[in-house]
Parts: structure tokens; C-alpha cells; sequence
């Protein structure tokens, strides 16, 4: 999803990149969206060097060539059109090859993409990346993982799924090498005192949300997908977290929306506000002049009242010093930490993707992860 308009969908950049690399291939989603977009998993894409055409001799030589006995002369524009095509023959190649090389790229997160929707949008420069595919240069930030045979953990992933006879990328997410693996399983968590989780965090499996309120895709997926991971929380098989990684901030101001829904958080009514969030944005639809201003102080305050908060508590919360510095936060880690490049994106475990995935994908990655962790135990 393109940062000026949140409901349009860029099918061919979104993806984790960042200090984690580019988007797998076609990102979790192939064509659609809230964002589904990020993965995610999710970017710019490798420049090819530069170099002048082949140059041939001048044409028409200052003297004509001697011509072999037997042989014809042919026309000086004849020869012309032959090096034309000659000249434009290489550049074809050079063109198909530079293709071929984007299209085989695993990126930094491995495994293979999903084919669902993904909205995508420019997030700002990461200090010290690289090109997609390639190591950044900050230090401590993880190189690019060489195409190797699968870890015992993927490995082992894979086969739990080919057991159930499910598809890659259709029936479940695929996972990341395990260096991979391991990067995402230990980035920072969200404490159950910020308001936005759900579930014991001591859960054997961690599902954390990357999402922006004015995402189209995110809309989706909180639709469809939180009610029932909400369950699971409470069921105590997941410990579920969102984060808030507000990339329509500068058209139609979501960091606001970020703000009041942690403000909602701190008084217990997080996922209660977020519905009211999505619904609000929903209801504003394509027209340009509700687009604009669907999370004003006045609306957001409505919300409050709908979700029946104490509004003059919220309103101190949502305006505070510290919730800006906390939804920046959220922030920074979405945009620089992983290198999102649009949402939603989610991240199960050690396994991660940018864009939208149905709810089948979800819970049997969830099933995947849960496995894993009970064969380690």
C-alpha cells in the first residue's frame, strides 16, 4: 500500500528488509490486501552496473572494403540493420538476466513467499542497509544467509507440514533458515503492562501484529483473524501482541490512532478501540474528505466513549509525552529494526511474512510452531 493513498496495493515491493533483507519472493501475498501486505516479512531492488553499449566500427567506413572474390557486397544499410539487431540482442540479455537474478533472490528472511495480497509502503531509509539481498552496513545488523541446505529447525518445520499433507505458501507460512529463526525469536516483546497484548506471555507460541489503523489490509486481517487469536490467548496458546507501525502517519495522521489505541490499552480496552479504529476507517472508505480527517481528536474521542472509557484519562494518556515516545518505538522497530516496507506483517515464533494471510495460514503456522516447540521439549 503506497504511503499517499492507503488503499492502493504495490504487488511487487513489500517485505521485511532492514537489518532481516528483502521480502521473499512476491511477499506473503500475491495480490491482495489489508494489508496482506510485510511481510514480511517485506523494497528497492538491487541495482545492476551500468556500462556503455558495444561500440562497433564506424559506419560507413571512410573506404569500402575489399570484397573477396565469389563473395557478394552487401548494402551498407543491410549491415547497419545487423548491428542494430546485434546491439539490441545484448541488451535483451542483459535485461533477462538482471531479471532472473531479482526473481531467484531469497532475501535475507529465506523461505519461500506466500501467495497472498501485501500493501506496501515507502517507510524511511534504514541507516546502514544495503541493497535488498545484501548485507547492511550497521554493525551488528545480520548479513545476508547463503543458500544452504535447511537447518534441522526448517527441516523439521517442513516436515511437520508435508505430515499433515499441507501446501507451502497456501495451507501455512513457510518458515526462515534458523539463523533467521533465531533473530526473530529474539526481538523485543511487548510487556503486558503497554496494554496492546493478550494471553500469558509465557505461551509456547508468540504471534505479534504489525499493523497500521488506515491499512486497508490490516482491516482485513484484524477482521477476519483477532477475534479467534484472541481465543487462543485466553485459551493460553498464544500469547498475541500488536504493534504499531503507523506508515500513513503523514496523510491521514494513524499515529494518532496509534496513540488513542494505546491510551484505550492502559484502560484495558485496546482490542475494543482498535475494532472501532478499523471500523471508523472503513466507514471512510475512499472518499478524500473522511479519509482526511477519520482520526480527529473528535472522532477518536467518540470512540472513547463507544468503548466506555474515562475520556479525560484517556485524553491525558493518548497526548502524553510518553505515548509518543512509546508509538515511536513501535515504530522504529517495524521500519528499522525489521525494514518493513509496508503492513500488515506478522511474525509466529521464529516464523515471519509481510501481507495479508487468511486465518487457515495463521493458525496452522500457529499448529507448526506449537509442534516444534512440544519435539524440543
Amino acid at each position: 500500500m503506497s504511503q499517499g493513498t492507503p488503499d492502493s496495493v504495490d504487488r511487487g515491493q513489500s517485505g521485511f528488509q532492514g537489518q532481516y533483507g528483502a521480502p521473499a519472493a512476491a511477499g506473503s501475498d500475491a495480490g491482495v490486501g489489508p494489508d496482506p501486505s510485510v511481510g514480511a516479512a517485506g523494497g528497492a531492488a538491487p541495482s545492476a552496473g551500468t556500462g556503455a553499449d558495444p561500440a562497433g566500427p564506424a559506419w560507413p567506413p571512410s573506404a569500402p572494403p575489399a570484397v573477396p572474390a565469389g563473395e557478394q557486397e552487401q548494402h551498407p544499410s543491410s549491415r547497419g540493420f545487423w548491428v542494430m539487431i546485434t546491439v539490441l540482442a545484448i541488451i535483451a540479455l542483459v535485461v533477462f538476466a538482471v531479471l532472473l537474478t531479482l526473481g531467484s533472490s531469497n532475501g535475507r528472511f529465506g523461505g519461500s513467499a506466500a501467495p497472498h495480497p501485501t500493501t506496501t509502503a515507502t517507510a524511511p531509509a534504514t541507516p546502514g542497509a544495503g541493497a535488498p539481498g545484501q548485507g547492511g552496513s550497521a554493525q551488528g545488523a545480520p548479513g545476508t544467509i547463503p543458500n544452504t541446505a535447511p537447518g534441522p529447525v526448517e527441516t523439521r518445520y517442513t516436515q511437520l507440514a508435508t505430515d499433515r499433507g499441507w501446501v507451502a505458501g497456501q495451507d501455512y507460512i513457510p518458515t526462515q533458515p534458523d539463523e533467521i529463526r533465531t533473530q526473530l525469536q529474539a526481538l523485543p516483546q511487548l510487556e503486558p503492562s503497554s496494554g496492546q497484548t493478550a494471553g500469558d506471555p509465557k505461551a509456547p507460541v508468540h504471534v505479534t501484529i504489525y499493523s497500521d489503523y488506515a491499512c486497508s489490509f490490516c482491516n482485513k486481517l484484524h477482521a477476519e483473524s483477532v477475534p479467534q487469536l484472541l481465543e487462543l490467548a485466553k485459551k493460553g496458546d498464544i500469547y498475541l501482541a500488536y504493534v504499531q507501525v503507523p506508515i500513513f502517519k503523514d496523510t491521514v495522521s494513524s499515529d494518532r490512532a496509534a496513540a488513542a489505541a494505546h491510551a484505550a490499552g492502559l484502560q484495558g480496552k485496546f482490542w475494543e478501540y482498535s475494532a472501532l479504529l478499523f471500523d471508523g476507517a472503513a466507514a471512510a472508505g475512499h472518499d478524500p474528505d473522511k479519509a482526511a480527517s477519520m482520526f480527529s481528536d473528535e472522532n477518536l474521542d467518540a470512540f472513547a466513549s463507544q468503548a466506555g472509557l474515562d475520556v479525560e484519562a484517556f485524553r491525558a494518556a493518548r497526548d502524553s509525552s510518553e505515548t509518543t515516545s512509546f508509538i515511536a518505538a513501535q515504530e522504529s522497530l517495524g521500519l528499522e529494526t525489521l525494514g518493513l516496507r509496508g503492513t500488515p506483517a506478522i511474525i509466529i515464533n521464529g516464523t515471519a511474512s509481510t501481507g495479508y494471510q487468511p486465518l487457515s495460514a495463521i493458525t496452522n503456522t500457529i499448529e507448526l510452531e506449537k509442534a516444534l516447540v512440544d519435539s524440543a521439549g
